[in-house]
């Protein structure tokens, strides 16, 4: 009968630490909020968050490069470079195929190396990409230059979110979160409206200008203080902290709470162990969910090809349709 028990003992020591740990993860949220309002500051946190919301503008160029071109670009303007339609839906295609290509690999560079340094490196297919479609003089550079841009895309997509989550105070996470997609926005309007304004490679250079700004911008800021805190890198993370929340605010309650948070990972023996709990199978389902139904509703096609959409529409130019639309 002793021997039966000992599981349910077990079972019930585990369940008792587990809660444990969320009462004290709890405790330590609620303190350090509470210092944040009384001693620390969110300056540094909104100007990292928008610099590297930079490269979601990247991003957003990337996509909607192809959205309200001129036609002229597809009968010789571009290097004298003559495209049909088929080619055309595989330039804009090659985009999607880079960005599906790099999301994992930019998962498992996030944690070898660090969101800033992944972040610095996710220019490096921009540069490829556009110096490949400015350059090129054969339909299969449009091709290359495409696909880096996706990937370079896809790395930003990931990996920009991440980061600012991380250095994001409780208080603040969702506005600078939700400015990812503000900024994502803005590129693909920058892409629309220079796009119809500029000649094709001046309109190149100018997406290719985005990236740069970017590293201009995010060289300066700090790295992930939850990247140093998992590399156990204390005291590093304790300088991020002190320079993004200000010198006089406590550190250690949001040390112990992100050191906390990290060990429940080491308490899984398995990738799957996580979704024995309710709240990440709840998150995965609804995350899940939601961008299926955004895929499935054809919103990227309608980024690939603004412009013929709203050709339709008589009482506005199509090209500045697409850019009203974007």
């Amino acid at each position: 009968m002793e021997h039966q028990r000992e599981p349910e003992h077990r079972q019930e020591h585990h369940h008792h630490h587990h809660h444990h740990r969320h009462h004290e993860s709890y405790q330590h949220t609620h303190t350090f909020k509470r210092q944040l309002r009384d001693t620390g500051t969110v300056g540094p946190v909104y100007a990292a968050s928008m610099a590297v919301c930079v490269g979601a503008t990247a991003s957003g160029t990337a996509l909607s490069w192809t959205s309200n071109l001129t036609s002229d670009w597809r009968t010789g303007d571009l290097n004298d470079i003559i495209i049909d339609k088929d080619q055309m839906k595989w330039i804009s295609q090659f985009q999607s195929l880079g960005g599906m290509v790099s999301c994992i690999p930019t998962g498992l560079l996030n944690d070898y190396i660090g969101r800033k340094p992944t972040l610095m490196v996710a220019t490096i297919p921009f540069y490829i990409g556009w110096a490949s479609m400015v350059y090129g003089q054969h339909i299969t550079f449009l091709y290359i230059g495409r696909f880096f841009c996706g990937v370079g895309s896809g790395m930003f997509n990931v990996t920009c979110p991440l980061y600012v989550a991380e250095i994001s105070p409780v208080a603040v996470r969702g506005r600078t979160t939700t400015s990812f997609f503000v900024f994502y926005g803005f590129g693909m309007l920058y892409a629309n409206f220079f796009g119809y304004v500029l000649p094709i490679k001046l309109f190149i250079f100018a997406c290719a200008a985005i990236p740069f700004m970017f590293n201009s911008m995010f060289f300066f800021q700090p790295k992930s203080p939850v990247h140093n805190i998992q590399m156990g890198k204390i005291q590093e993370s304790q300088e991020v902290l002190r320079k993004l929340r200000g010198s006089r605010y406590d550190l250690w309650p949001e040390i112990r709470t992100i050191q906390l948070e990290l060990s429940r990972g080491y308490y899984r023996n398995h990738f799957w162990d996580m979704f024995k709990e309710k709240a990440v199978r709840k998150a995965c389902y609804m995350g899940l969910s939601l961008v299926a139904l955004k895929q499935l509703s054809g919103v990227t096609r309608s980024h690939f090809y603004t412009k013929e959409i709203v050709s339709g529409v008589e009482w506005i130019d199509k090209y500045w349709g697409a850019c009203i639309t974007d």
